[in-house]
């Protein structure tokens, strides 16, 4: 391996991210981009992990969150 290929080997890390707030904090952390779950906003929203929230509130706080930052997700 050459001095060349080096930079290939370079880490990239995401963050978990539950809601527009933990969006931002990623971002300004340097978090080259943010990983979502349905447990974790669920979770945010006071919701348990047995289909009680609906997708439609997952994806509106997926909305938020990538209205808010500028990183991919």
């Amino acid at each position: 391996m050459s001095d060349g290929d080096v930079r290939w080997l370079r880490s990239e890390f995401l963050m978990k991210s539950h809601n527009a707030l933990s969006a931002k904090i990623a971002e300004q952390a340097g978090f080259s981009g943010l990983w979502a779950s349905g447990l974790t906003i669920p979770a945010a929203l006071w919701l348990s992990n047995r289909n009680e929230g609906s997708w439609t509130q997952v994806l509106d706080v997926v909305v938020f969150m990538t209205d808010h930052v500028k990183i991919p997700y």
